[in-house]
């Protein structure tokens, strides 16, 4: 079995990972977090998790991640850790 159609299955290319700050160290426009969000909507559990398409308890687990070690939300999708396998 070989690699996907239109995925050669050597290739070497690198992938470009988005740079999350800008000169000053702020976050840019499209990549922001939970706590900010929350902080957006006046604490609203229900329309942060309307607007990332997710259950409250996730909105509502990921709130005090203030620091984006467990999640951050991109251009309003929401992308968490994975949790390895033991």
């Amino acid at each position: 079995m070989g690699a996907p159609r239109g995925i050669e299955a050597n290739n070497t290319s690198r992938v470009r990972v988005p740079r999350i700050t800008d000169e000053a160290g702020r976050m840019s426009e499209n990549i922001t977090s939970i706590p900010k969000m929350l902080n957006q909507n006046k604490h609203n559990y229900s329309e942060v998790a309307r607007q990332l398409n997710v259950h409250r308890y996730t909105v509502r687990r990921l709130e005090d991640d203030k620091d984006c070690h467990h999640h951050i939300v991109v251009a309003g999708r929401l992308m968490t850790e994975t949790r390895a396998a033991k």
